[in-house]
């Protein structure tokens, strides 16, 4: 499904991608320079402000190779919706690699270890504990 419309003065809608519960994501793209980013939508009716400004406060001081960066959020007041301006991940979820016929190499195998291990060790560095682990979260 592809979204015609500006969020503010420079990001376009192109492409919803992945819809949760608490929040949904879509694909965007600067209209000034051309890149694309992901967006997530958090609905402040359905989260407490506390749980978006956790998210948020957590995400603006993580900046790690294997974490999802935040670039810049959007908070409209006259909306209930927090927008999240993220990086985009383009292969998509580790899941779609893990479910596939072929077999990792033991290479790609502990390629894709080591960079769960890595970030999760950044982590718990800076006090973080991730509490929602599964295939699904992770991005190859």
């Amino acid at each position: 499904m592809v979204y015609e419309c500006s969020l503010n003065s420079f990001i376009r809608l192109i492409e919803r991608s992945h819809v949760r519960y608490l929040s949904w994501d879509l694909k965007v793209e600067d209209s000034c320079n051309r890149q694309c980013y992901a967006l997530k939508v958090l609905d402040s009716k359905k989260s407490s402000a506390l749980s978006i400004q956790r998210e948020i406060a957590v995400l603006q001081r993580l900046k790690h190779a294997n974490l999802v960066k935040l670039y810049e959020v959007l908070d409209d007041p006259k909306d209930s919706k927090v927008y999240l301006i993220m990086e985009l991940v383009e292969r998509g979820q580790l899941i779609g690699d893990v479910m596939s016929v072929k077999p990792f190499s033991d290479a790609t195998a502990r390629r894709y270890f080591r960079d769960v291990l890595c970030g999760l060790a950044y982590l718990h560095v800076h006090g973080v504990v991730h509490c929602d682990l599964k295939v699904s979260v992770f991005h190859s």
